[in-house]
């Protein structure tokens, strides 16, 4: 309603009606629509050896006109450790850091589509993203050399030692096997390709063989695309296993009379076929 006034001040006056249009207002909400989902809570899954890339898009619609529907994308929780980026305009999720399965499987995003009104409105919507394992790491042994000594002649399969490997991978990637490659010791020792238990094989002799063996043995994954490597060294410890024997059984001297005390006789010899201080003799 507008009015109109004489200005001679006398009191007379008009009015009239006028329409005045007004600037448009946003007065419509986005919604969140993921490409090719259509609930609010979308689901990606990424391979956890993937370094960059799109990981999923979100698209929101706005049926506002010009500045109050234009659409922008953020990442507003769950980002914590900016492993994700999005692109503002697009709603294209990136991928920005390296992910590791076996220290989180999963990631929760909330993205938030915002208009562009001077009142902005905004609406969100959720990704989780899933991490793909894959075999990324090695068996890794323990330790690196493992020492142990066996006494000789200690029986077939008897116990000698457990090398032992771990797989930082989950599931069926944390899966290796054990194996001997070589080394001066490989025809006399078993390893248990699961357990990774060594045994004795053969007759291991102090006095005829080595005095230590070397084994190289290795872990690998089931693919055989990892593996690590160990060494044993196993020594080989005598046993007083003989008895000295004399060379004859009967010794006959002669003695001339008046011999002074202490005067040599003659000498007996025994051997013992033992060796180091186990093969020493004495005579009483």
């Amino acid at each position: 309603m507008i009015w109109t006034k004489d200005p001679t001040q006398r009191c007379i006056t008009s009015s009239s009606t006028a329409t005045v249009p007004l600037g448009s207002r946003w007065t419509r909400r986005p919604v969140g629509l993921g490409s090719l989902f259509s609930q609010s809570s979308l689901t990606a899954s990424v391979s956890e050896d993937q370094t960059t890339g799109i990981v999923a898009t979100l698209h929101a619609t706005d049926q506002d006109l010009g500045i109050n529907g234009q659409v922008t994308y953020s990442i507003t929780s769950g980002n914590e450790m900016q492993l994700f980026s999005v692109d503002p305009s697009s709603g294209e999720i990136y991928l920005e850091g390296e992910l590791d399965y076996e220290m989180q499987t999963s990631h929760m995003l909330e993205i938030t589509a915002s208009d562009g009104a001077w009142e902005t409105l905004s609406t969100t919507a959720s990704l989780v993203v899933n991490v793909e394992d894959v075999d990324d790491n090695p068996p890794i042994f323990q330790q690196r050399d493992y020492f142990v000594t066996v006494p000789e002649n200690t029986a077939s399969a008897e116990y000698v030692t457990q090398v032992i490997a771990v797989d930082a991978d989950s599931d069926r990637f944390a899966q290796f096997t054990y194996a001997i490659i070589g080394g001066s010791g490989e025809n006399f020792f078993t390893l248990d390709e699961n357990s990774g238990v060594v045994r004795t094989q053969g007759n291991l002799d102090y006095e005829q063989g080595l005095l230590e063996y070397q084994v190289t043995i290795i872990a690998t994954n089931n693919d055989g695309s990892q593996r690590d490597t160990a060494h044993l060294h196993v020594e080989i410890t005598g046993v007083n296993e003989f008895s000295p024997r004399f060379l004859q059984t009967e010794y006959e001297f002669t003695v001339s009379e008046g011999a002074p005390d202490g005067a040599l006789v003659g000498s007996v010899l025994a051997l013992d076929s033992d060796s180091g201080t186990d093969g020493k003799v004495l005579y009483f």
